[in-house]
């Protein structure tokens, strides 16, 4: 091969990785390129979490002082019942006390 053939070639192969090395450059600036978008993507999926998740904590909370409340209620109204039927029923056993005796009166004069 005569030396004017053989730096055709060399210039065609080197033109050549010249495209190689240029494609290469490009799809590393893509793929940076999306890297850095998804990466953005993934700081804004975050912050979206974040938010609700302060949300649905503030709003469990709140149910969970509502839920407290109103247990509390019920149990005060309950206690009080619970202490006027007693009262009621000690009010009745006096009263049963007092018949007892007398109808015993009763069954000795008879």
């Amino acid at each position: 091969m005569k030396k004017e053939h053989m730096e055709v070639i060399l210039e065609d192969i080197n033109s050549k990785f010249d495209l190689i090395i240029e494609g290469h450059k490009l799809l590393d600036k893509k793929i940076d390129d999306k890297t850095e978008e998804l990466g953005k993507k993934i700081i804004n999926v975050d912050e979206k979490v974040e938010f609700f998740y302060r949300s649905l904590d503030k709003k469990i909370d709140g149910v969970e002082e509502k839920l407290t409340r109103k247990i509390d209620g019920v149990e005060k109204r309950l206690s009080n019942e619970i202490k006027e039927v007693k009262a009621e029923v000690q009010g009745i056993g006096g009263r049963l006390d007092d018949h007892e005796e007398r109808i015993i009166k009763l069954e000795r004069r008879a």
